[in-house]
């Protein structure tokens, strides 16, 4: 963390430019003013609120803090350093995005940036929500008209809005029309019957799927519907969702590492802990000094 804070310092003073030409002394302009509490700057926000470079230096011509795209058009002096470059620090622990600002390219851990913050390969980090600015994106292939299949251009109809089954005619819905007979599993949820989907929260052992269901769309290891790193993570039956986690995948019981399923103390009820030695989750200095095992959870 010091070297990056250390690189990102000395990027700012080589590209201040014309702001370091003010009277010796003097700060910035864009660091006098009241330091944004949220990545929001400009005249739009409370207090006029500048950027910071723990949110990224230049305010863009959106109203938020970042680096790149923020510092080119529309870019908002007075309110950020619009001449602070894209760092590109390679995530050192699967996390991306704001507030570390990290990229997952070169991570080790994917090269994409999901929509919650998480560096990986599969299409739930690659396509919808994929944050552009941390990693590398791919077009989603999700369904925006209702279509799917091959005769439509391999569309899937997970998580399109339309229903999640794709019919034998190409068409996503979560009919029995669309979930049975003839339902193409290669682009979208299937199921055996109407009423599959989980009206109560409950899955699995009951017959009931996740997918389409109020709750959230991943089925957990105890059978509840949901969304969180609990459902998605360690033990989520990836036949009755579509949103499990491939990869860092959250531990849900406390084990940790590559002895113990792979699983990682970030996110879920250990987020933010370390894997000791053993492979358990812990914050005592057992769990984050000597043996403390990086990549699957913070190490002090």
């Amino acid at each position: 963390m010091r070297a990056f804070w250390a690189t990102l310092f000395g990027l700012l003073a080589s590209n201040l430019g014309g702001v370091l030409s003010q009277s010796p002394g003097d700060p910035p302009a864009w660091q006098t003013g009241v330091l944004t509490e949220d990545g929001s700057c400009g005249p739009d926000t409370p207090d006029n609120w500048v950027c910071t470079p723990t949110w990224g230096a230049c305010c863009g011509a959106d109203g938020r803090c970042g680096f790149r795209e923020a510092c080119g058009d529309g870019c908002q002096q007075g309110y950020g350093n619009c001449n602070v470059p894209w760092t590109g620090v390679p995530s050192p622990d699967g996390f991306c995005g704001y507030p570390n600002l990290y990229n997952c390219t070169n991570s080790g851990f994917g090269s994409c940036c999901s929509s919650t913050n998480w560096c990986g390969d599969s299409p739930s980090h690659c396509q919808t929500g994929c944050q552009s600015l941390f990693g590398i994106c791919t077009e989603s292939n999700v369904s925006t008209d209702g279509s799917c299949g091959p005769a439509n251009g391999d569309k899937t109809c997970a998580g399109s809005g339309f229903g999640d089954c794709c019919s034998s005619g190409g068409w996503c819905g979560n009919t029995t029309d669309h979930c049975a007979a003839g339902c193409q599993s290669s682009f979208g949820t299937c199921s055996s019957g109407s009423g599959s989907i989980s009206t109560d929260g409950k899955c699995g052992s009951n017959g009931k799927t996740c997918v389409g269901s109020a709750f959230g769309n991943c089925c957990s290891a105890t059978g509840n519907c949901g969304g969180t790193a609990n459902h998605c993570g360690q033990g989520c039956q990836k036949s009755l969702s579509n949103a499990c986690v491939t990869s860092n995948i959250p531990s849900v019981d406390g084990s940790c590492g590559p002895s113990k399923g792979g699983w990682t103390c970030n996110g879920g009820d250990f987020n933010n802990q370390c894997c000791s030695a053993g492979g358990y989750c812990g914050t005592t200095t057992s769990h984050c000094s000597t043996g403390c095992q990086k990549g699957y959870g913070r190490c002090n």
